[in-house]
């Protein structure tokens, strides 16, 4: 072993070490974790070592008043992290922000604060004091009592006031903007005067120059390189980072995985990596599994790595705010989910099981996560499309219905595929009816129904029917196909009206439902084979098209339809009939 090999040795060794410890701290609870954090052998290098937004992410779980002791450890890199995500509000600085936070570290460590306040960090301060303060050099014949009483000075030539409000906001009127008024006044006075203290000169000469900083070019620059600074984290600019939505077709992904094969898995690891996003991801066991097989080395850094920059870049895309876990959770879910679309899609293509382990890593070392998730957001967007150009062009629009005319389901599928970015409607969870696309299942479920959709309004142009007379009902296309359907075995015409209860009552126990059994009355009652005979030739006779046509093409909803008959009205006796709770049919 070389005299570099050995002396290289213990710091990988205590890399490991440091990286196995907050592997351990991220499974327990944030208030234990920081009891662990604190009562290591050497919390300044455990807290050193952690990621950016691993730690950014542990000071907001644990909570800011509770994790000032971590603000203390941590070091300036990290102190530039949680300035760049927490002070600004787009492309501006948020001062009140700024303040808050610039308090918190002040507090915690205030030499170390003035030390980079002035050096590493003097022009973003200096933007900062141009904001909040006017200064005044007394002339030698000028007297002090010529200053009102909001001005202090700390040498009897330089005079400061804290402005009312900063120039380009509102003079603070609630209750909260009070609050940042007064922390604002005393974070400056503290930080002037620890500077005063430590250099007074130098104090002398950071005035100078804060009161000739040209605002809009200082928070340009400023802007700049936090942009270059988040840049390495997946934080692009919103322009760059809307990339990521981008499709990408089979054909290009192919030849990017031959033109990067020799280099995309011989980079060395980082040994700071981020651990967040691999740990939300294990909620999603079927990729994390997948994860499992690259722990170790370069490729299990780099996927680590990307995956964490994936989740930012959509963070920035969808204009999301990456300070509480529940969005970031939201953002590698969704990362993880149309990878694993990507992967589904191009294992359909080589012909190979979309479960096999062995092919999905092959996948993984072949292509960046970034590409494969555009092959598989790519899937879920030319569905949308499919879906806009259908509806420019639908017959349902055509004659002015809404989109609650398709019915809850349809209705919920067309929701999520018409909006910007594409959704897909699950009415089964718990917290809402919308949720991304996580497999190819669900792309090929959804286009299964948007063509059975389709199809269905093919068959409504076809027929042509004059709804006129049911103008004021809630107008679906199953009561307007059921309602013209049973008006002609009631009537023998061919309009569409709403029904009369009584004929209804005579249909509907003669022609639509078989009689009860009376071995088990309890039981529903089916629709008669006859009676969707009858329905399938209506349709026929009405559209022109063939028997067979319409099997093929809208056999399943056509027998949901039914089936909807049969849990709406199946054990409802003729008599009990009631037109308000009769959503299948429109009766008056």
């Amino acid at each position: 072993m070389s005299t570099d090999d050995k002396s290289l040795a213990p710091v990988e060794h205590k890399i490991r070490q440091l990286t196995a410890v907050r592997r351990a701290l991220a499974d327990l609870k944030p208030e234990v974790a920081l009891d662990r954090i604190l009562s290591a052998e050497n919390p300044t290098a455990l807290v050193h070592s952690f990621p950016d937004q691993d730690l950014h992410l542990l000071i907001h779980d644990v909570g800011l008043h509770d994790a000032l002791p971590l603000l203390k450890l941590a070091s300036e890199r990290q102190w530039t992290y949680l300035m760049d995500m927490e002070t600004w509000q787009r492309d501006r600085i948020d001062l009140d922000a700024f303040t808050h936070w610039g308090a918190l570290l002040l507090s915690v460590d205030p030499e170390r604060l003035v030390r980079w306040a002035s050096h590493d960090k003097l022009d973003l301060f200096e933007y900062y004091l141009n904001r909040n303060i006017e200064v005044i050099v007394r002339e030698h014949d000028q007297d002090p009592s010529d200053f009102g009483k909001d001005w202090f000075t700390f040498d009897g030539l330089f005079y400061i006031r804290v402005c009312d409000h900063p120039s380009d906001q509102l003079a603070p009127k609630s209750v909260q903007a009070r609050h940042f008024s007064g922390q604002r006044r005393q974070f400056l006075n503290d930080l002037l005067q620890r500077l005063a203290d430590e250099d007074h000169v130098r104090m002398q000469g950071i005035l100078l120059e804060a009161v000739h900083v040209i605002p809009a070019e200082a928070e340009e620059e400023a802007y700049r390189l936090r942009n270059v600074r988040l840049a390495e984290k997946g934080f692009l600019p919103i322009d760059e980072a809307a990339s990521i939505y981008q499709p990408l077709d089979l054909d290009e992904a192919r030849q990017l995985a031959r033109q990067q094969a020799r280099h995309l898995n011989v980079s060395s690891p980082s040994p700071v990596q981020p651990g967040f996003a691999r740990r939300m991801a294990a909620e999603k066991r079927r990729f994390s599994s997948m994860l499992q097989a690259f722990d170790e080395g370069a490729l299990g850094a780099r996927l680590t790595t990307e995956l964490a920059g994936l989740a930012n870049q959509i963070i920035v895309a969808d204009q999301k705010q990456p300070r509480s876990r529940e969005e970031i959770n939201s953002a590698v879910h969704k990362a993880c989910g149309y990878v694993q679309i990507g992967m589904e899609t191009l294992a359909a293509d080589a012909g190979t099981a979309s479960d096999e382990t062995h092919q999905a890593q092959l996948f993984l070392r072949q292509h960046t996560l970034s590409q494969l998730f555009r092959i598989g957001y790519g899937r879920a967007l030319r569905l949308k499309w499919r879906a806009d150009r259908w509806q420019e062009k639908a017959w349902y629009q055509r004659r002015g219905l809404a989109l609650t005319f398709w019915g809850e389901r349809w209705m919920g599928l067309l929701g999520g595929l018409l909006i910007k970015k594409p959704l897909c409607f699950d009415a089964l969870q718990s917290d809402g009816l919308y949720r991304e696309f996580v497999s190819l299942a669900d792309v090929e479920k959804t286009a299964e129904a948007l063509t059975q959709i389709k199809a269905m309004d093919t068959l409504l142009a076809a027929l042509d029917l004059d709804f006129s007379a049911l103008k004021g009902h809630l107008l679906t296309f199953a009561n307007l196909l059921l309602t013209g359907w049973a008006c002609t075995q009631i009537s023998g015409g061919s309009g569409v009206a709403p029904i009369s209860l009584d004929p209804f009552r005579t249909f509907f126990s003669d022609q639509l439902l078989t009689p009860p059994k009376a071995s088990r009355p309890e039981r529903p009652r089916q629709v008669r084979r006859w009676a969707k005979q009858s329905f399938l030739d209506w349709l026929r006779e009405g559209s022109g098209f063939s028997e067979t046509q319409i099997r093929q093409q809208l056999g399943l909803p056509l027998e949901q339809l039914f089936e909807e008959i049969e849990s709406e009205l199946g054990r409802v006796a003729p008599r009990d009939l009631d037109p308000r709770f009769i959503l299948l049919f429109i009766i008056v």
